[in-house]
Order: C-alpha cells, then sequence, then structure tokens
C-alpha cells in the first residue's frame, strides 16, 4: 500500500510527541524522587538510609533511560521496515 507524502512526517511527530511525554513523566519522577532525598536527608541522620536512598533514585533514572532507549530502538527498526517497502 503506499502511503501519502506526509505519512513520514506523521509518524515523526508522533513518535517526537510520544517520547516527549514520556521523558517528562520520567523528569518527573525523577524531581520527585530529588524532592524525597533532601527530605530525608534534612531529617533523618542515618547516612545508610540517605545512600540508599540516592541510589534507588540513580537506579530509577537509569532504568527510565533503558527503558526509553528499548522503545526508541524499536520504533527505529518498525520504521525502517516501513520505509524500506
Amino acid at each position: 500500500m503506499q502511503h501519502p507524502w506526509w505519512f513520514p512526517v506523521g509518524e515523526l511527530t508522533r513518535h517526537l510527541l510520544a517520547y516527549s511525554a514520556s521523558f517528562f513523566l520520567f523528569v518527573l519522577a525523577t524531581l520527585y524522587g530529588s524532592a524525597i532525598s533532601h527530605i530525608v536527608q534534612n531529617s533523618i541522620d542515618s547516612k545508610f538510609v540517605l545512600q540508599v536512598v540516592i541510589a534507588l533514585e540513580y537506579a530509577i533514572v537509569v532504568c527510565d533511560a533503558i527503558i526509553i532507549l528499548i522503545l526508541m530502538v524499536g520504533d527505529v527498526m518498525k520504521t525502517i521496515r516501513r520505509l524500506m517497502q
């Protein structure tokens, strides 16, 4: 099936909006984690608890980045297959 000329532009726009929205949500989650670590830092004297909270914050950021990369690679592969048809 032949797509109209604007089909790739629409696909790019849709992906751009979807990834921007997911990135925005991940940034909000990171900021929330950062706020929690600052609250814990000011209210708890235990260094161990503070280190655990900071480690969890970094783990969330890394997991979010991995999820975005997996989704992006999958979409790039689908788009390349569609354009090669």
